[in-house]
């Protein structure tokens, strides 16, 4: 007899979102073979240059608007209201993007591309034009997740994707260069909003004065906070570019898409459990916070040690033999990428009590470290600049945890925790040492298979005897 199974919506939830956000940011990493194989290392070294002023502007003109639609719009009750409070947060969104473009523009005309040769104006125009879309972007993307709408997430970001790719292979094959790549990612998600402003029903609804008070003066100090951990996500590249080459930008960017496609893969996690921690904080209490918030750390560290065997191989197979140095970077961006994503899910108590002035200093002192430690490293090129991000990301975990758990106790399982990243961290050291395709792609699957075991035998993540048990009232029934 056929025994029934199936798993809670939240967990299909989970799947949904990762194929959206593997989709949607992963594009890079999908199409980076083809990329690498059609354009110049230097021009490679100029996308990556761009995308990280990209980033950056990114955060000053969005303001992390998408943090008030989790907090003021997500906590209401009434339908009604959060629509209403959703539209007043678009609106504001829509409009602080709008009038940042013609500064832009000015800005690059007469600042950005004298002090920098490499970057020409049409090239900047084009950024700048896809910067004034992403605000909007971003907060209808989040209210789709926000409403559970897991399928139509996928279907948006998927049919996006799929036109990116068809506009980059064009632009390559027309030999727009950077220009065009650039553009078949504005003209894709111009597309991507407007059909997801049909299907959000969104209505212009300018907030009054003191709501958007209220609004900015919540997302002002994270916003803040995010700009100036750039600085730990972004200004690195600068860094190179100043003293390094466009080459050097490309090379250490290639082991970044890894740490990158790790970011990726934990955010279905992040997506589903973000909006609405505060919320079941409030309903179920800390012990079945911190039991949710352990699934995360535990997926994180699977991912890591998964990728830090995966990296060498893909690089060594699929990319041209100049982008070959990149395996001996992995080790270090990976190590970068799972302390910061450790930060974003402990991160709890600070968030919970609103003192978001407390997380723009911790960004504020672990910003001046890590630049300080590259700016006296640089010298020691990519190294020197690994090195530095590591030093800062350790010290603001450290920070975010400990004021995180001042200010609201999260009864974490310390010693199960600490067992499984004694083992990330030896799979992680295994794979720096390990040539072998072979064997690469096997410790790829038995690494993270092996650290939910001790997960799971230590009682972090009891999610297999859950499942069991379930499975074992069903038959029973039967």
């Amino acid at each position: 007899m056929k025994i029934p199974f199936s798993l809670p919506s939240s967990f299909s939830n989970v799947a949904y979102y990762g194929i959206g956000l593997f989709l949607m940011k992963g594009l890079s990493l999908i199409m980076l073979p083809f990329v690498a194989a059609n354009l110049a290392i230097e021009q490679v070294g100029k996308l990556e240059f761009l995308g990280s002023i990209a980033a950056f502007l990114g955060l000053i003109i969005n303001l992390s608007m998408h943090e008030a639609l989790y907090r003021y719009s997500g906590v209401r009750k009434n339908p009604s209201s959060k629509k209403q409070v959703a539209n007043q947060i678009y609106t504001l969104t829509t409009l602080m993007a709008l009038t940042s473009f013609p500064v832009l523009i000015l800005l690059s005309k007469h600042v950005l591309t004298h002090s920098i040769d490499f970057v020409s104006h049409q090239e900047f125009s084009i950024l700048a034009f896809g910067l004034s879309i992403e605000g909007a972007l971003g907060i209808s993307l989040a209210w789709l997740r926000m409403k559970d709408r897991a399928k139509c997430f996928v279907a948006v970001t998927a049919g996006s994707a799929l036109l990116q790719i068809i506009l980059v292979i064009v632009a390559i094959r027309l030999e727009a260069g950077v220009s065009g790549i650039l553009l078949s990612s504005v003209i894709s998600h111009g597309i991507q909003l407007g059909i997801l402003h049909r299907i959000n029903y969104w209505s212009f609804v300018l907030p009054s004065r003191k709501q958007t008070r209220i609004f900015l003066r919540y997302c002002f100090p994270l916003a803040l906070a995010s700009t100036i951990g750039f600085a730990l996500n972004g200004a690195d590249r600068w860094i190179l570019a100043y003293s390094g080459s466009l080459t050097d930008i490309a090379v250490y960017a290639i082991a970044l898409k890894f740490s990158l496609a790790m970011c990726i893969l934990v955010q279905p996690y992040g997506l589903w459990w973000m909006p609405k921690r505060f919320q079941h904080m409030e309903s179920c209490g800390p012990k079945s916070t911190a039991r949710l918030s352990q699934y995360g750390i535990v997926w994180i560290a699977m991912l890591t040690v998964s990728i830090a065997y995966l990296a060498p191989a893909f690089i060594t197979l699929a990319l041209p033999e100049s982008y070959s140095e990149s395996t001996k970077y992995v080790l270090g961006t990976l190590s970068i990428a799972l302390m910061k994503e450790l930060g974003e899910i402990v991160n709890i108590g600070i968030l919970y009590k609103k003192k978001t002035n407390a997380l723009l200093a911790i960004n504020i002192i672990a910003a001046i470290v890590g630049i300080s430690a590259a700016w006296l490293l640089k010298e020691s090129g990519i190294w020197g600049v690994i090195l530095a991000l590591n030093i800062a990301q350790f010290l603001k975990l450290a920070l975010i945890v400990t004021l995180s758990q001042r200010w609201y106790f999260i009864p974490y399982q310390i010693r199960a925790i600490t067992m499984v990243f004694v083992f990330t961290a030896a799979f992680i050291f295994g794979s720096y040492t390990l040539n072998t395709l072979i064997i690469q792609c096997c410790l790829a699957i038995v690494a993270p298979l092996s650290l939910l075991v001790v997960a799971n035998l230590t009682g972090m993540t009891p999610l297999l005897p859950i499942l069991a048990q379930s499975n074992s009232k069903r038959l029973g029934r039967l």
